[in-house]
């Protein structure tokens, strides 16, 4: 199971949520402006490793002396240089040194403009850019809040105001705040589309940046909408090979492989990461970027070696780039765990979700869902070392953090499905009852009806209600989950075929009970052969009355050897 963070969303990169939510290793394009024209102009985005905290006032003394020998003019020239270096900086990636020079801008012009003007605004918004970079984004929210203040107070800054909305939005959705970031999104794209029109380029940055929102938030739906909008705006303005399209293949090829369509996903990938390698060469950080999500598809697809490959090229880039305390360092640890665990090394996972936990606390803090993700991968590890009660410990941290939101993600319903594996392999069918009663009903109110992920849910709850000899919920369970593989062409086939079989045992011992069964069971085993693309591996018409049936529950025997069900477990970017 994947989260994803995009790009054009303004959080950072992801797990494998399917969330986080981003590719944002940075903050989305329309967050710097180049001047003050009302209207930000789109450039990349960047990020880079944490330096020294910064106050507005702290340069102004330090010019003093400069200010009483030259004149205004000569002042103002020295500035918007320091200004156009700052910019420089930023988008070569050296974030610290571009906030140095938008420093020594603001030391000149404040006594010239004094703290609330909309020079100064200017300078407050890109330092805040710059910072968000950085991972410092607490300190970028009060910039952005301090330009947001001045310009609201200076008619004619409509604009100006939307990209403040933006930024804010984007930090608010770096720490999971994601319907406040709505907020902030929808009335940016409120003001463009009355000042600028629908098709402006802005807009379709607003747009993207909706979109990874419900993307983090688990509506598919939506999210795809919005990505489209966006791509189909871009298509008019950009050429085929600048940066933006990037982030939108990007983007929409989170949302594919969300959906389990990863051949439609890699595609999308393999092109953002072409464009990129174009734009930047090979060893920039958003090349990195694609590296990790290529990597989560492998990953998705059971090729696991190759995304141990691609993970650490990413890690290594984002490192030399960013630094090794860097938020999006934290994910690429994050995800080596996850590779090295479904490889059978739990020992080294843990290790490498033990870094990817230091850096993401220090990063956002113990109540982040960042933080929260790391904890669950670090008690599914515990669970394949038979660290059962430890495990449940840790995963109770992962979903005290989810439970100080309202919002039902994704995220939460794995980590709800872990617990329940957890209870089960202590011997508690109860407990574990509930908790994935729990995980599947977030699904089910989310995009994930139809996923695989849902059916893991439906089989480990019907094999739960079979043990305890409730046979009709079992079956109906059951039916549910064959109802979902029978819409995907591509599903585990073994798993299929043990759920014939436990369907076929039920309607044996209904018939033996004298119950009347009424099911679609012959329909949906035509269905299903109809849709699997490999012929070869069709389920023979007998399946019912040929499979051998396991006492211990559908894909139970091999899933309690591992200390885990059949839910999705996994959390990566």
């Amino acid at each position: 199971m994947e989260v994803v963070h995009l790009d054009s969303q303004p959080t950072s990169d992801l797990t494998p949520s399917y969330t986080s939510v981003h590719d944002p290793l940075f903050p989305s394009s329309d967050n710097l402006q180049t001047s003050d024209s009302n209207d930000a102009k789109v450039t990349p985005f960047f990020g880079l490793s944490q330096g020294n905290s910064i106050t507005m006032d702290a340069p102004v003394n330090k010019v003093t002396e400069v200010v009483q020998l030259e004149s205004s003019d000569s002042i103002i020239e020295k500035s918007s240089f320091y200004f156009q270096e700052g910019l420089r900086h930023h988008n070569e990636g050296h974030f610290q040194e571009a906030i140095d020079k938008y420093f020594e801008c603001l030391s000149l012009k404040i006594p010239i403009f004094g703290k609330e003007h909309v020079e100064i605004a200017l300078v407050s918004n890109n330092i805040g850019t710059s910072l968000e970079c950085l991972g410092r984004y607490e300190e970028a929210y009060k910039h952005h809040e301090m330009a947001l203040f001045i310009y609201e107070k200076i008619s004619g800054h409509e604009l100006n105001v939307a990209t403040c909305y933006s930024n804010m939005a984007s930090i608010l959705s770096r720490f999971g705040k994601f319907n406040e970031a709505l907020k902030y999104y929808e009335q940016t794209l409120k003001i463009r589309w009355s000042m600028l029109g629908n098709d402006h380029i802005t807009v379709a940055t607003c747009l993207a940046n909706i979109g990874s929102v419900y993307l983090n938030m688990g509506n598919d739906g939506p999210a795809l909408s919005f990505q489209t909008k966006a791509l189909e705006i871009r298509k008019k303005h950009l050429t085929e090979d600048h940066i933006l399209f990037a982030s939108s293949y990007n983007n929409i090829a989170a949302i594919y492989s969300r959906q389990g369509k990863y051949d439609q996903a890699m595609e999308l990938y393999r092109e953002a990461l072409n464009i990129r390698i174009k734009n930047y060469g090979e060893n920039h950080f958003e090349v990195g970027s694609s590296y990790a999500h290529i990597g989560s598809v492998l990953f998705a697809q059971e090729k696991t070696d190759q995304a141990l490959v691609l993970y650490k090229k990413a890690l290594n880039i984002r490192v030399n780039w960013l630094g090794p305390n860097h938020p999006s360092v934290g994910t690429c640890y994050n995800n080596l765990g996850l590779a090295y665990e479904k490889l059978g090394q739990s020992e080294k996972s843990l290790e490498c979700c033990y870094k990817a936990l230091e850096i993401t606390q220090e990063s956002f803090g113990e109540e982040h869902p960042e933080v929260a993700i790391v904890y669950n991968n670090i008690g599914k590890s515990m669970l394949s070392l038979g660290e059962s009660k430890t495990a449940l410990e840790v995963l109770k941290k992962a979903l005290w953090i989810y439970s100080q939101s309202e919002e039902e993600t994704a995220e939460k319903a794995v980590c709800l499905s872990n617990i329940a594996s957890a209870y089960l392999v202590l011997g508690d069918r109860e407990t574990s009852l509930e908790y994935y009663k729990e995980a599947l009903n977030i699904r089910l109110k989310g995009s994930g009806q139809y996923d695989d992920e849902t059916a893991g849910l439906y089989i480990n709850i019907g094999n739960l209600y079979y043990e305890e000899k409730k046979i009709s919920e079992a079956q109906t369970h059951f039916e549910k989950a064959l109802e979902i593989y029978t819409r995907n062409k591509k599903t585990n086939l073994s798993v299929v075929m043990e759920l014939y079989g436990k369907i076929s045992q039920i309607q044996e011992t209904k018939q033996k009970n004298g119950i009347a069964s009424e099911t679609h069971f012959n329909s949906r085993l035509k269905l299903f052969n109809k849709n699997v693309e490999n012929k070869s591996e069709m389920i023979p018409k007998s399946v019912a009355s040929s499979i051998s049936h396991s006492k211990d529950g559908i894909g139970r025997k091999k899933m309690m050897k591992e200390g885990k069900e059949n839910a999705g477990l996994d959390l990566r970017r």
